[in-house]
């Protein structure tokens, strides 16, 4: 029988070994622990456990954050429900686990114990905070229950892969060939949506079977930038073939340039951007470095309201979405010229900002 939730239960978080090195879990995994304790029941009493050596550290990450909660070096009473800073926790579960007056730990997705788990859980908290903006609202939900549904059977994540690129491309023909009447934009815009279900299903099967892979991944990525460069192409087609300016097909030409550029340019970035982190970690293991690592929520909390609409409009799910809106009104044409240009900028406006940012 489930025991009732207690309110006067205390809700403790254990940030003891939180700022250790090497293993240390970063700070954006005690910004986790925070909200998903915020999240369980507000009416709740809610404290940090800290060992007094890190007692200061946890004390400014809070002021600097401005954080409202109580730290205490004070062991977690015996009947708290205790939320460890070495753990990452599924949001749901936890949840329920509160509401059970069960144990924290039967909620827990991964125990942050090695510095690869550390990297992983911190990518899998960027992932959720980042991945589909608006199609969680309304995608999640279908995939959600076409991936339950495809889990028992031998039906694989890769095949579902497929079938949205499937959908997509033959989003892409009827754009391209089939004009501009109600009907076949409706249907473009149908399988679309579609496409973006079984996108979101894909990845959720492959957890849910066991069955994610590199090559999945490979596939996955791989498909996504033929399936965008495809339907630009086709919007060019299309366009071109209704007024017959050549214009049209520079403009998709440019198109696949500027993102082939854009992509380019990340990628050379991230290789930089690892090549300075290892650099930090070479310096903290020798001693000569001091860095507070806040400096990143800071540095992320003060970025402009410009820049964020900015990469935002760049995110695969937004620009999905338009791709379903404008496929509908058939405006299409629209999309094609804002991210001709959008790409190309946004590539250029990146290095000039390195290059400033160099020492």
């Amino acid at each position: 029988m489930k025991k009732p939730t207690d309110r006067r239960r205390p809700i403790v978080i254990d940030a003891r070994d939180a700022f250790k090195s090497p293993h240390a879990p970063h700070r954006r995994v005690l910004d986790e622990q925070l909200e998903l304790t915020r999240s369980i029941d507000r009416k709740a009493s809610r404290r940090i456990v800290v060992e007094e050596k890190e007692r200061d550290d946890v004390e400014k990450y809070v002021s600097d954050n401005r954080l409202i909660i109580p730290i205490s070096t004070a062991a977690p009473e015996p009947d708290a429900f205790v939320v460890k800073i070495d753990r990452l926790y599924d949001k749901q579960r936890l949840r329920k686990a509160w509401r059970e007056g069960a144990d924290a730990e039967r909620a827990v997705l991964w125990r942050l114990d090695s510095a690869e788990r550390i990297d992983a859980a911190e990518r899998e908290l960027i992932h959720r905070t980042l991945y589909q903006p608006i199609g969680k609202y309304w995608a999640f939900g279908p995939a959600k229950a076409l991936a339950e549904a495809l889990a028992p059977t031998i039906v694989r994540p890769n095949a579902v892969t497929i079938a949205a690129a499937g959908s997509v491309l033959s989003a892409s023909s009827l754009i391209a060939f089939a004009g501009s009447a109600p009907l076949v934009r409706a249907s473009s815009a149908i399988l679309l949506a579609i496409g973006l279900i079984l996108d979101t299903a894909d990845g959720r099967l492959a957890r849910l079977q066991g069955t994610a892979s590199e090559f999945g991944r490979f596939l996955d990525a791989m498909l996504d930038e033929f399936c965008d460069l495809t339907l630009h192409l086709a919007i060019a087609w299309s366009l071109f073939a209704r007024d017959h300016r050549p214009i049209w097909l520079v403009l998709g030409a440019c198109y696949a340039i500027g993102k082939y550029l854009f992509m380019f340019a990340s990628r050379l970035a991230d290789e930089r951007s690892e090549r300075l982190k290892n650099s930090e970690k070479r310096e903290e293991t020798c001693g000569g470095a001091d860095r507070d690592q806040s400096e990143s929520v800071s540095d992320a909390s003060e970025a402009s309201l410009w820049k964020n609409v900015v990469r935002l409009a760049g995110h695969a799910d937004v620009r999905w979405h338009i791709w379903i809106f404008l496929a509908a009104i058939g405006g299409l044409g629209i999309e094609l010229v804002v991210y001709t240009l959008y790409y190309p900028v946004r590539c250029l406006a990146g290095a000039i900002r390195r290059e400033g940012a160099k020492p």
